[in-house]
């Protein structure tokens, strides 16, 4: 079970991040004379990517045998290829929008100059849009505060050019390919602060995963089936769900403070009535308590109006879960079950022994395991609509691929 593998690995690499690094690797040198898609050599692979997460390279580095050496990914840094196939793309427009990072130019300027220079006629806005995300990030790569200012900077730009909505999965493209598979986790950390300055939604990232898997010639490091896009892709169903537990949290919220404005309301109304009883020795007393009720309920009528507020944002919130959820797993199940089917029957086989010597992980086994993973990890937030869209898609698809996904999604074995 890959999730399962995937999750102990996480598991693993924060245990050792938290003792030291200390952990018998020799006891694993064999890994290294086994081929890269052998799941025992996996899961090493998966533990060292999820440990430089948590752990500077040289750091980690020093602690593995030099016969392991072999599992680490080389130094973080940017994807070359990915930015020498934006420059070829940008006309030389990449050149000049790092200039203009270097001399902080402001995004109303750089939005001017586009227009102005014929270069947003020559390029179009998708492909304008992935040129200045590219500058961006490579000119704030050296860190994370760096990366999100510059963000933050030409945000006004980016948001321009891509008003249409069509466009924003090329940014999502963008700040993926250029830190996917050089860096342990900036390419995730990349697109969340995309989707906190509302420059992409988890539509837009459902349709970058699904353009890699149609595009024959998409980056391995940005295919489905790579640790990024399968991190990439939990991030954009989560970040609605943590929208809707924040909701969800300021309605108990004030739902508190509506139950402590009716106790105070009921104590002030049972003052002012003992005082009332006082005659004119208790005048002052009952005045006080009739301001402190007044108060209260004045505190009482607020908060139920931002009680219906939140409760109309809870639903909206509930939908938006839904529909992140859905739509991500619908358009993957799309895209990627014709495209498994043999991983799909092998997936059917008979599980092998204990002791025995597990098969080879291909990349259509991997895709199809992550594809499980998620209808497994999101299959009670998709709704009622989804699911059904879901299988009725599947239904058009080879017998296996329709029952390996159709489990994950229901949860239950056929024939079980």
């Amino acid at each position: 079970d890959l999730e399962a593998r995937e999750r102990l690995a996480d598991w693993m690499a924060h245990h050792l991040s938290c003792f030291d690094l200390a952990w018998p690797w020799r006891s694993w040198l064999h890994v290294a004379e086994q081929p890269s898609e052998h799941p025992q050599r996996a899961f090493c692979a998966s533990v060292v990517r999820r440990l430089l997460r948590l752990v500077y390279h040289e750091r980690v580095k020093e602690s593995l045998p030099e016969e392991l050496h072999c599992l680490l990914p080389g130094a973080p840094s940017l994807n070359l290829d990915y930015i020498h196939d934006a420059q070829n793309a940008s006309s030389g427009a990449l050149n000049d929008l790092r200039n203009f990072m270097k001399l902080k130019t402001p995004a109303e300027e750089v939005m001017t100059w586009f227009e102005t220079s014929g270069k947003l006629e020559a390029l179009g806005n998708e492909e304008a849009a992935r040129a200045l995300t590219v500058a961006a990030i490579s000119h704030g790569q050296k860190c994370i505060t760096h990366h999100n200012v510059l963000l933050k900077r030409y945000e006004p730009a980016l948001k321009k050019l891509t008003e249409d909505g069509d466009a924003t999965h090329v940014l999502v493209g963008a700040a993926a390919g250029i830190w996917s598979g050089t860096h342990p986790r900036m390419a995730v950390v990349a697109v969340s602060r995309l989707l906190e300055l509302g420059l992409c939604t988890p539509h837009s990232i459902a349709r970058w995963v699904e353009s890699t898997i149609e595009n024959e010639n998409a980056s391995a490091a940005t295919a489905w089936g790579s640790a990024d896009a399968f991190d990439i892709a939990c991030l954009a169903v989560e970040s609605s769900a943590a929208d809707r537990e924040n909701t969800a949290w300021l309605l108990s919220s004030l739902e508190k403070k509506m139950k402590h404005a009716e106790a105070d309301a009921a104590s002030a109304a049972n003052q002012a009535s003992k005082a009332a009883e006082m005659g004119v020795s208790g005048e002052a007393r009952m005045q006080r308590a009739q301001a402190k009720e007044a108060n209260a309920v004045s505190t009482i009528e607020e908060t139920q109006k931002a009680i219906d507020e939140v409760k109309e944002s809870i639903a909206s919130a509930e939908a938006a879960v839904a529909d992140a959820a859905g739509g991500f797993c619908l358009a993957l199940v799309k895209a990627l079950a014709p495209r498994v089917v043999d991983a799909a029957a092998a997936a059917r086989e008979p599980i092998a022994e204990a002791g025995k010597e597990a098969a080879a992980e291909s990349k259509e086994k991997r895709a199809l395991a992550l594809c499980v993973a998620m209808l497994r990890r999101f299959r009670a937030q998709i709704g009622d609509v989804y699911e059904k869209e879901i299988l009725s898609a599947l239904n058009g698809f080879a017998d296996d691929a329709r029952v390996v996904l159709g489990e994950a999604l229901s949860g239950h074995i056929q024939g079980a």
